[in-house]
């Protein structure tokens, strides 16, 4: 595809890799990662000549936090920084914006909710692996919305695709229980990393 439409790229264009490995949770140790890495760094070094905007989707995962993101320490993580550091080392003009819980029309983005209300089928207690885990849900819209501003205004660097609106794991199990809105922690967007 980059192959076919290079010859179109001129200095005013944009490439926004949208498309990036696995997000399946159960695979962000998998190999997979790091062929995915691999591949986006390869395209950063094939158009590095030609000084166009480059937006890539990073992730909270390459925030060595646990209270943020408990896949800190996996593949998945480790692959999002090495193509952070070659794209913010590169000649292109980067951005790279890091995703919190984004959730939109037909994802898989809502496994809390999913596995809570599994539970409350089978009358039984969800045992929850980081209950102090803080989660924060951006809809897609947002993030595109937020994503065009950055490129229409010619940003470059790291930035945050954050809401203020934060909560724990557990909190929202709680909420889930008793059936009522989250009261959620007014937190600072972007707080949680040096972007």
């Amino acid at each position: 595809l980059f192959t076919e439409i290079e010859p179109y790229l001129s200095e005013d264009c944009v490439v926004i890799n949208t498309i990036w490995g696995s997000n399946n949770r159960d695979k962000r140790d998998s190999i997979v990662q790091q062929k995915s890495s691999v591949r986006e760094i390869s395209l950063i070094n094939h158009l590095e000549n030609s000084r166009i905007g480059y937006v890539s989707f990073g992730s909270i995962a390459e925030i060595n936090n646990l209270e943020i993101s408990p896949s800190c320490n996996t593949k998945h993580a480790e692959a999002k920084r090495l193509v952070a550091e070659r794209l913010l080392k590169s000649k292109l003009i980067p951005l790279w914006i890091r995703v919190a819980s984004s959730y939109g029309p037909d994802d898989r983005r809502n496994w809390l909710v999913t596995q809570l209300l599994n539970s409350w089928v089978k009358k039984e207690d969800l045992y929850l692996e980081n209950p102090g885990q803080m989660i924060n849900l951006c809809h897609v819209d947002s993030l595109v919305s937020a994503s065009l501003e950055l490129i229409h205004s010619g940003q470059q660097g790291i930035f945050n695709a954050t809401t203020p609106q934060w909560l724990t794991v557990e909190a929202v199990k709680n909420c889930f229980n008793i059936l009522r809105e989250p009261q959620y922690l007014q937190r600072t967007s972007g707080a949680f990393s040096p972007a």
